[in-house]
């Protein structure tokens, strides 16, 4: 998706990190899974979905899907950590494993 552009991510900022994920991928000219057609697309249908009680799992299960094929091509990461990011989050679990495994430079940003 990205063709070895940047990846900007984000987690654990709540319902606002979407939003400054998309602001630091303005001034800084990375791309967040929302900016992407598969994420124009996606982002909307799992909201959707998770409104109409699909199950937490097939959510999960489809963002990491999402996420791992984003940041394949990626040739640097920057993310935004905020308070409420925690282990189990796809970051943590999808993201950044594939980041590493795949020799990209990863720059962490706390922000609260």
């Amino acid at each position: 998706m990205l063709g070895g552009g940047q990846a900007q991510l984000w987690t654990g900022l709540g319902a606002e990190g979407s939003q400054l994920a998309a602001a630091e991928a303005a001034a800084t000219g990375g791309a967040t899974i929302s900016s992407t057609f598969i994420g124009s697309v996606a982002v909307p249908v799992l909201a959707l979905a998770e409104k109409v009680g699909a199950s937490g799992s097939f959510i999960i299960s489809a963002w990491r899907y999402i996420s791992a094929n984003f940041v394949a091509g990626a040739g640097s990461a920057t993310a935004l950590v905020g308070p409420q990011a925690d282990a189990s989050k796809t970051f943590f679990t999808t993201e950044l494993p594939s980041l590493v495994a795949n020799g990209v430079s990863v720059a962490i940003r706390y922000v609260h």
